[in-house]
């Protein structure tokens, strides 16, 4: 069956619905080859679900598959993959502002400040950038190809969320980089984005920045004594 993906005869559906929280199969069937081949579907369709089934193979009953995950990360991190991936940025934009007007005239003056930018390859391999406010509102507007890159950056999101899933530090060490708890706080928080979007950047911040690096063991304050164990009597030098 895997020699038919690509062919479009549902053999992707079909193989990620039977490999679907079958832990045994996914660590025996999927190899190097088949992710292979799914990269290369992204690359040539440009589609999401090829993301989303890449998702799909790195878990198995809400726990990570640390073969697959590690397989699915040296394909995808590839720098000779880059191409099929939205790059994130904070990049200094200058705004201007109106200020209180004098008579007549108002003032205008211009203010720096850093906004979140997507860069992408489009299917004619030339680079294309836009904010992603920009992307958001064009894409609530009906702008087709709009809606495509936040589908798809969405869906890179996931991807990358399940890439870290229970501190795979391959992933978390090469993606961190790029999505740094700033960046991502800014998109949590940002009331223009769509909810599913920012919901997904909330998955990233908890896969690749809360539940990593081994965390210390803390004793808890007892609150609770029992009064056997309280002395009758205390002096102030103890």
């Amino acid at each position: 069956m895997q020699k038919q993906i690509g062919y479009d005869v549902l053999a992707e559906d079909t193989i990620t619905a039977l490999l679907h929280n079958n832990r045994k199969l996914l660590e025996k069937h999927i190899t190097a080859a088949e992710i292979d081949t799914f990269v290369s579907l992204v690359r040539k369709n440009r589609e999401p679900r090829f993301l989303d089934y890449l998702s799909d193979l790195c878990v198995s009953m809400n726990k990570s598959i640390p073969v697959t995950q590690e397989l699915i990360c040296n394909a995808v991190l590839d720098p000779t993959n880059g191409d099929i991936l939205i790059e994130t940025k904070l990049v200094l934009s200058r705004f201007e502002i109106e200020e209180a007007s004098i008579g007549e005239n108002s003032v205008e003056s211009e203010e720096d400040e850093e906004e979140v930018w997507l860069f992408w390859k489009d299917s004619s391999k030339e680079i294309r950038s836009k904010s992603i406010r920009e992307l958001a509102q064009d894409a609530k507007e009906g702008a087709k190809e709009d809606q495509e890159v936040v589908s798809y950056y969405r869906y890179q999101l996931n991807l990358f969320a399940r890439m870290c899933l229970d501190r795979q530090y391959l992933a978390i060490n090469k993606i961190s980089g790029q999505l740094d708890v700033d960046l991502i706080l800014r998109c949590m928080s940002d009331e223009d984005l769509p909810y599913d979007l920012r919901a997904s950047f909330c998955r990233m911040m908890l896969h690749m920045h809360v539940d990593r690096d081994p965390q210390e063991q803390v004793t808890p304050v007892k609150y609770a004594r029992l009064w056997s164990e309280i002395p009758s009597e205390i002096a102030i030098d103890e």
